[in-house]
């Protein structure tokens, strides 16, 4: 039996998937190889909020996208990952999701198409470009001091840019919230940073949510 996907799944419906089934591979990560969950689960869940603000403010210009395969693809995009550094798993990261949603039913094509979206190909759907700058805005909790527009590559971001492929080239006057964005994903890393990384997956979820807010 196919599980019809979700296109607008709630954030706050997809959390609990995390907890349950996602989240113990990453803490497994910080065991290992991760313990300040540089690629882990404070990583993912900041990238899982900012992709679903990304998804709020392409629905408030009129695009519309697939939030159940954003959600699924942030979640497994490092998961396949045995170090820090230049992320030579991608493929088993894919790999790992496509195999997760045929598990849960989802149709087979669509389950490779979420998972294709971690290697990124380009050019880039509107999804995969969401995923791509996820990941680039949470690299600013590599510069949460106050110098951070010296270091941080903004034009790495397509949101809102010449290159977004969702509003087609954007605007002008889409600067604004462009700057918006940046601004809340620096000072997201900056009050998620130092979270205690307790074996607790809700208790991190909560402080997380709670940042958030």
């Amino acid at each position: 039996m196919s599980t019809t996907p979700l296109p607008q799944m709630k954030l706050e419906e997809f959390l609990p998937i995390f907890q349950r089934d996602i989240a113990p591979r990453y803490r497994e990560h910080e065991r290992n190889f991760d313990p300040l969950s540089i690629h882990g689960r404070l990583h993912i869940l900041r990238c899982l909020f900012l992709a679903d603000h990304l998804c709020s403010v392409y629905e408030g210009l009129g695009h519309h996208l697939d939030r159940c395969s954003i959600f699924h693809a942030v979640a497994y995009h490092d998961i396949g990952r045995q170090d820090n550094g230049i992320d030579l798993w991608e493929q088993d990261s894919a790999n790992a999701c496509r195999i997760y949603l045929g598990a849960m039913g989802y149709d087979a094509l669509y389950a490779e198409r979420t998972a294709q979206r971690i290697l990124k190909p380009v050019p880039f759907d509107g999804e995969t470009q969401v995923l791509y700058d996820v990941d680039v805005l949470d690299y600013m909790r590599f510069f949460t001091f106050d110098d951070y527009a010296v270091l941080f590559e903004e034009a790495r971001l397509y949101f809102l840019s010449w290159r977004d492929v969702i509003t087609r080239g954007g605007s002008p006057g889409f600067s604004t919230e462009r700057r918006q964005v940046i601004q809340k994903a620096l000072d997201f890393a900056r009050k998620t940073e130092d979270l205690h990384l307790s074996d607790g997956q809700d208790l991190l979820t909560y402080a997380v949510t709670e940042a958030w807010a």
